[in-house]
C-alpha cells in the first residue's frame, strides 16, 4: 500500500478547504511519492486540486514525515513551518486563515 491511512484520512478535508479558500488568494498543490494506485485514491476522495509527482525539488521541504504540509507564497518563499501530521478542516482552517490575514 503505497499510500499512508492519515494520507488518504486529510484528502477530503484539504479539499474542502481548497474550495472553500481559492477565491481568497489560496490555492493547494498536493505532491505524491509513488504512481501506484494515485489515480484510484484521489479518485475516490474527489480531489480537484492539481497533485504533481515528487522530484529532488522538493526536497527541501522534506521533512521525513508523511504527510507533511507545507504553505508557500506566490515566490515560492515558505510561510511558517512545515505542518507534520494531518489535521481536521477546523485546524486546517484556523492555520490558513492566520497565513491569509
Amino acid at each position: 500500500e503505497p499510500w499512508c491511512p492519515p494520507c488518504i484520512a486529510e484528502l477530503p478535508e484539504l479539499q474542502k478547504l481548497y474550495e472553500n479558500y481559492a477565491d481568497k488568494g489560496f490555492n493547494l498543490i498536493g505532491v505524491y511519492s509513488t504512481e501506484e494506485g494515485t489515480a484510484a485514491v484521489l479518485a475516490d476522495a474527489g480531489i480537484g486540486y492539481p497533485v504533481l509527482r515528487y522530484t529532488e525539488a522538493f526536497d527541501v521541504f522534506q521533512t521525513g514525515y508523511v504527510p507533511t504540509t507545507v504553505f508557500l507564497d506566490a515566490s515560492g518563499d515558505q510561510l511558517g513551518e512545515s505542518v507534520i501530521g494531518a489535521r481536521s478542516y477546523e485546524q486546517w482552517e484556523e492555520i490558513v486563515k492566520g497565513l491569509l490575514g
